[in-house]
């Protein structure tokens, strides 16, 4: 596998993550979009974790990160896709009422405070896999597009919507970010969402830009 004779060869044995991405790139590897831009899949089909490798080619900055004496990179196996049903895993999350912003009432739920790390990420993933793009556009008075997002209706009456300290990353058209940055999901009402709409707060690409 790609993978592994990659991690044998780099693991211990290069201290530069730029020449860790340069290899990446040479073995073929491509960036699993739906899962994280630091993810990567390689035409055999097998995967890495490489944290830490954008950021250090300069495509985002990011002050939690540090780098390590040498870098290392694990083999990920192929992450299951969650066939279940997803509004009983939202019934088992307990989202609570935003105060801080009282002219866009919402909820959220905070993924350190889930009681199953597995159905905050089930959630997540539907949003990411299944969302349609919309652009942020704010209520107070910002006139410019945010970057893409990914919004989600699953039937319940909400439009829920994963937060992180970047709305998204590249490739940026896709509207998605990875599962570690997530630090929150939010929902709205419909009836809030299409009043947040209708004053063009927040604007839905069209269909075919999925």
């Amino acid at each position: 596998m790609i993978a592994e004779q990659l991690r044998d060869e780099i693991n211990g044995r290069v201290a530069d993550w730029s020449e860790v991405w340069r290899r990446i790139v040479q073995a073929g590897g491509q960036q699993d979009s739906l899962r994280g831009d630091d993810r990567f899949v390689f035409p055999d089909g097998s995967r890495v974790l490489a944290r830490g490798v954008l950021f250090v080619a300069g495509r985002h900055a990011s002050r939690n990160f540090r780098e390590p004496t040498y870098p290392q990179i694990r083999i990920e196996p192929e992450p299951p896709e969650f066939k279940g049903n997803v509004s009983a895993v939202i019934d088992r999350l307990v989202f609570r009422a935003a105060a801080t912003m009282p002219e866009i009432p919402h909820e959220y739920v905070l993924r350190l405070k889930t009681h199953e790390d597995t159905d905050y990420v089930a959630l997540y993933d539907c949003i990411m896999r299944d969302g349609q793009i919309g652009f942020w556009c704010g209520v107070r008075g910002q006139q410019v597009q945010s970057k893409p997002a990914r919004y989600l209706q699953v039937g319940d009456g909400y439009w829920y919507w994963s937060m992180s300290a970047r709305r998204t990353v590249a490739p940026y058209r896709e509207g998605r970010h990875p599962l570690w940055l997530s630090h929150h999901i939010n929902r709205s009402t419909e009836a809030e969402w299409n009043i947040l709409a209708s004053r063009g707060g927040v604007v839905l690409a069209k269909e075919q830009n999925r």
